[in-house]
């Protein structure tokens, strides 16, 4: 006689599979904590996601995907040459990567025609790189774990409204943040979510969890 109870596992591998896409394998991708090279695909690419909804891409949709190609590719190198190789054990260190990283992002380009180039924006790079990092953490890829404490936040419309409230002044300065995010701005805002709180991606993937309103 079948069951007619469904584990706490397959309700779990439901919902990373939905959240992740079909190249989520629960036989492959455990709940463990390891550091599978797989799991640096599957973040990557759910990141790319959600921030590819500001990119105009309609038109040139096969630039688009060659470049978006490239640079998944790079960021992949970047995050496992880190894992193997850099020691980042401060808020300063895992800045330091990180700037690096955006660095790939958006010195990555697609040229055509000698004219239309299509690149990346400060703020579309933050979103991507650090939407990866936080499907990292809930993906367990070990070699980050000891990194989440430095974690930035992905700054979007949510956050920012969390943060500065009806501060229209402030809130001008990053919204829309896919265009409007420099280093400058983005650093300050970083600053902003680290005084209040002392693990700042622990409060984001809180943020998520209740709702975020």
């Amino acid at each position: 006689m079948a069951s007619n109870r469904i584990s706490e596992k397959s309700i779990r591998d439901f919902l990373m599979v939905s959240l992740f896409g079909e190249g989520y394998n629960p036989k492959l991708v455990t709940n463990r904590l390891d550091d599978r090279e797989n799991k640096i695909d599957l973040a990557i690419k759910r990141a790319y996601r959600d921030m590819n909804r500001t990119l105009r891409t309609k038109e040139h949709q096969e630039e688009w995907d060659n470049l978006k190609d490239v640079v998944i590719l790079k960021i992949k190198n970047s995050i496992k040459k880190m894992a193997r190789t850099e020691i980042i054990d401060s808020q300063e260190s895992y800045d330091k990567w990180f700037d690096k990283l955006i660095e790939v992002i958006i010195g990555s380009k697609k040229v055509i025609d000698r004219k239309i180039i299509f690149k990346y924006k400060y703020g579309q790079a933050q979103k991507w790189a650090n939407m990866t990092m936080k499907y990292l953490v809930i993906l367990k890829y070990k070699p980050i774990f000891n990194l989440i404490p430095f974690l930035h936040v992905p700054i979007d419309e949510i956050i920012v409204n969390r943060i500065v409230g009806e501060n229209s002044k402030e809130k001008s300065k990053l919204i829309p943040w896919s265009s409007k995010l420099n280093p400058v701005n983005y650093y300050e805002f970083q600053q902003k979510v680290r005084d209040k709180f002392s693990c700042p991606m622990a409060w984001e993937i809180n943020i998520w969890n209740m709702g975020s309103i």
